[in-house]
Formats: C-alpha cells, structure tokens, sequence
C-alpha cells in the first residue's frame, strides 16, 4: 500500500471538512495551491500515513486528521 512522501497528494478529513494538499518541499510551499510544507505540523504528520489513519496534529490547537485517499498522478510517457 502506497505512503505519504514528499510530492504526494492526499485526500484528508478534519471534523467534517474534507480537503486534498499536495506535501511538498518547504520552498514548494503555496497554501493557494494547495501545497503544504512536509516540514509544516501538518505536512510533517502526514508522512508516511496510509488511507484509513487517523492521528492528531500536534499544534497549539491540537485536531484530528483521517487520511481519506493518496490521490493517483497520471504516470507520464
């Protein structure tokens, strides 16, 4: 089963929001395009989750995180 890394793009629920980012590298970062540091709470969390974990973000506001789905990017050729 495929794991969150640095490039991938996941589908996550908090509460009952459900919201898809990109993890990428710090300077790759763009939270209007949806592009979280891998080195963000979030986004360092999210590393090697699978779908179907669940795992509070550490924060000063601690939440609750579900990994819905690892999006699929087309393979190029």
């Amino acid at each position: 089963m495929a794991v969150i890394e640095s490039g991938t793009t996941v589908r996550i629920r908090i509460g009952d929001q459900e919201e898809c980012w990109t993890v990428v590298a710090p300077h790759e970062a763009d939270y209007l395009k949806r592009r979280i540091s891998e080195l963000s709470p979030l986004g360092f969390a999210l590393l090697g989750r699978q779908p179907g974990q669940s795992f509070t973000v550490p924060s000063p506001r601690p939440y609750r995180v579900t990994v819905v789905a690892i999006e699929v990017a087309p393979v190029p050729g």
